[in-house]
């Protein structure tokens, strides 16, 4: 089979993956047209200046669609990133906090892209690649020259093909877009396929173009030192689990519904639009001259005209009121997208406990901790790759992104019932520091060391506060 061949799941989730994509990009929906908002009977893209078409137009352009599949994955992404993730690096690879993917973006910036396509289609490809030094080149001399391991991102549509044996990952495929223009203000782009195998126990990539033909040489990256890769160094980041089995896409629900409104929105619209407008219907036994005689100017509707029907002349005015099947049809999406995660929908007078928004909170963000989790672990498993290829210590690494997506407050009462406890031996110092973390009574980056100390320099201690609130 050709080298562009793809795998069946890949196949099965493609149509999410794009719909969900499309439903998180501004613009998107509305720019594929009949893909989202089918034709009507009298209302068809045809040919421009077409009755059909015109009315198609109109009908697309009435349509609102309120991007809040995209607003709430930004949401989340914010709430992940509202605190800067842990790193602790060997100095051969702290570069890569700076410079992640050989490209300029940051190792925060990888990450949040990394847990974005998690977050909406719940698949995403991280490759720690190096790119082919001159035989027998050392390791310091590679350093020199810039020749060092970088993180290379791969989409979810880009990872076109994979396999596994014996639970061990023995073939993927990448799908790559390249200029190939010489001319400098040109963009014509032309596909290949990045293709990294084990073959004969080691590691091998090679690249092929839309035909099939085999672009250079083979590649066979080492590790420091020269050894062969036995492994592939390629990690899929899931919704679920860091497996080749894609995992369901987390905003697709979400996405469904959002499409679901939107083509409600243009049938409300169109509704309104027919509706809003009345329309005035004239009795008269005046002949047509007399009418004309009588009213030269026509019939203006409004008070600032007075028209003469004549003997037993009578004018009614029929104005429908817009159905309001569509408009509750979209209340009760936005409702539905509320209770699947869509945070940033005001629900206007609904009000909740403190304790019942707490517990909200945490089910709703325990799949991100599943998604976080999973991206931290891949991100972790890159580096260790990365220093494998520099010749670091993999186990000196250290990589924690935050999972405190939401404030946590302590109220007062709790604040005093924990002093009384640690004052009578029941709790001790570090729970009250914790507590008086998440209360913000004390900064969050300093340590128990650093309060310990301030509190010998400065005091009091905490046992002083009893009294102070007595």
């Amino acid at each position: 089979m050709p080298v562009t061949t793809t795998h069946p799941e890949y196949d099965a989730h493609y149509a999410m993956w794009e719909q969900t994509r499309d439903c998180c990009t501004p613009g998107a929906v509305k720019s594929k047209k009949t893909k989202y908002l089918p034709a009507t009977m009298n209302a068809k893209p045809g040919k421009v200046g077409s009755e059909e078409n015109t009315r198609y137009e109109s009908y697309l352009a009435r349509a609102t669609f309120v991007g809040i599949t995209g607003r709430t994955l930004n949401g989340l992404i914010g709430a992940v990133f509202r605190k800067p993730a842990t790193v602790e690096l060997p100095a051969q690879i702290e570069y890569l906090i700076d410079d992640a993917d050989g490209k300029g973006n940051t190792l925060e910036q990888v990450a949040k892209s990394m847990i974005s396509n998690q977050q909406s289609l719940g698949r995403h490809g991280l490759l720690c690649d190096s790119p082919a030094g001159v035989p027998g080149m050392s390791q310091e001399e590679a350093t020199r020259e810039g020749i060092r391991p970088k993180i290379c991102e791969y989409k979810a549509e880009s990872i076109i093909n994979w396999k596994e044996q014996g639970g061990k990952l023995i073939l993927v495929v990448l799908k790559e877009s390249r200029e190939r223009s010489e001319d400098k203000y040109d963009h014509d782009c032309e596909s290949v396929y990045r293709v990294l195998e084990i073959e004969e126990g080691r590691y091998v990539q090679r690249l092929f173009d839309e035909h099939g033909e085999q672009i250079g040489e083979d590649i066979i990256p080492s590790k420091a030192g020269g050894a062969p890769w036995e492994e592939i160094p390629f990690v899929f980041p899931g919704a679920l689990n860091n497996d080749p089995c894609v995992d369901p896409p987390p905003l697709y629900d979400m996405s469904e519904l959002n499409l679901g409104h939107y083509r409600n929105s243009a049938d409300f619209e169109k509704n309104l639009f027919i509706h809003s407008g009345g329309t005035l219907f004239v009795s008269s036994k005046l002949s047509a001259d007399e009418w004309k005689t009588m009213n030269p100017n026509g019939i203006t509707v409004g008070a600032d005209a007075g028209h003469f029907l004549g003997d037993a002349g009578s004018a009614t005015l029929l104005q429908l009121e817009p159905a309001q099947a569509t408009d509750e049809a979209m209340k009760r999406k936005e409702e539905q997208m509320i209770a699947i995660g869509a945070k940033l929908i005001d629900k206007g007078a609904i009000n909740e406990t403190a304790e019942a928004a707490r517990i909200n909170a945490t089910s709703e963000t325990s799949v991100l901790d599943t998604i976080v989790g999973n991206g931290e672990d891949a991100i972790v498993r890159c580096l260790q790759w990365c220093a494998e290829f520099q010749g670091a210590d993999p186990e000196s690494i250290k990589y924690e992104l935050n999972k405190e997506f939401f404030d946590r407050s302590v109220d007062p009462q709790t604040i005093m019932a924990g002093i009384q406890l640690y004052d009578r031996g029941i709790i001790a110092k570090p729970d009250m520091v914790s507590a008086a973390r998440r209360a913000k009574l004390v900064d969050s980056d300093r340590t128990d060391e650093e309060i310990e100390d301030d509190i010998d320099t400065n005091g009091p201690t905490l046992s002083g506060f009893e009294s102070v609130s007595n």
